[in-house]
């Protein structure tokens, strides 16, 4: 069992999309330029052609994401409360824009720290992996994902928290990573039902 002052010390960093958020940002602020005309089905097809990070920048630009009506896993959410309530640095590093991770931190403030894609990096994958290596270290962090792109920082993390993962998420990220399961819909403190499964070095959090 790791003491409560060793656990401060390791920073739980958490993914947006998918992850603390239900939906992808993205596709969240894809349906409401939609709704808004639905002719910039068209400049989001020009947009895209110079790649994922324009077309985020150019979408975000003529939309504010606080008409998302955005929804948080409940489970997270109180997980990660519960982790800020005992000390620990909990960090929000997405694949989403800086602006809009920044937006989502002022109606979220318990967020220590905030990184975002920008002009030049989309913070994925092993982009993400880099920054958070350079960091906090191989092994020194905890991260919450739910993705296929998040395996290759499953296999550098201390522990890596599965949010609504599927099986075959589940499967390849036993096989890399001490993984512990967070119940997203979970209201109640999560610590109260855990189970370890130790076959898969697994935890659930309920």
């Amino acid at each position: 069992m790791i003491s409560k002052t060793k656990k401060k010390n390791i920073p739980l960093v958490v993914d947006l999309d998918g992850t603390f958020i239900k939906k992808d940002l993205l596709y969240e602020g894809f349906k409401l330029i939609i709704r808004k005309n639905f002719l910039y089905i068209f400049s989001c097809c020009i947009w895209i052609l110079k790649g994922k990070v324009n077309l985020k920048n150019k979408l975000f630009k003529k939309i504010n994401i606080k008409s998302a009506k955005i929804q948080v896993n409940e489970g997270v959410l109180h997980f990660i409360e519960k982790e800020k309530k005992d000390g620990r640095k909990i960090i929000l590093a997405t694949a989403s824009l800086q602006s809009s991770a920044e937006e989502i931190s002022r109606e979220y403030p318990f967020f220590d720290e905030v990184y975002g894609t920008n002009d030049d990096t989309n913070l994925k994958g092993k982009n993400k992996l880099k920054l958070l290596l350079k960091l906090y270290g191989f092994k020194k962090f905890d991260y919450i994902g739910n993705s296929f792109s998040d395996l290759v920082i499953f296999q550098s993390c201390r522990y890596a928290y599965l949010v609504n993962a599927s099986k075959r998420l589940k499967k390849k990220a036993f096989k890399i990573a001490g993984v512990k399961i967070i119940n997203s819909e979970e209201h109640s403190p999560l610590d109260n039902n855990l189970k370890q499964r130790d076959s898969n070095k697994t935890e659930t959090l309920k």
